[in-house]
């Protein structure tokens, strides 16, 4: 391997790491989940303080185009 396939093997790693340690962390921690309001939930139809009626009528909820195919 030549002097300059080693410099550019060494760029590619170092830009691959800096990609990883801080480019992706800051694109995922703009949405991360912990970070919404609260009572926020990231799943529709489930709340932090679903109770067991809430969930139910979710359950039972009339069926939507995918589901009639069934």
């Amino acid at each position: 391997m030549g002097g300059h396939a080693r410099v550019v093997a060494l760029i590619g790693i170092g830009v691959s790491l800096f990609g990883i340690l801080y480019v992706l962390p800051a694109a995922f921690n703009k949405t991360a989940f912990w970070k919404k309001p609260a009572g926020a939930s990231g799943r529709p139809g489930v709340s932090a303080l679903s109770g067991r009626s809430t969930v139910e009528s979710e359950l039972s909820a009339t069926p939507t185009a995918m589901g009639m195919t069934k």
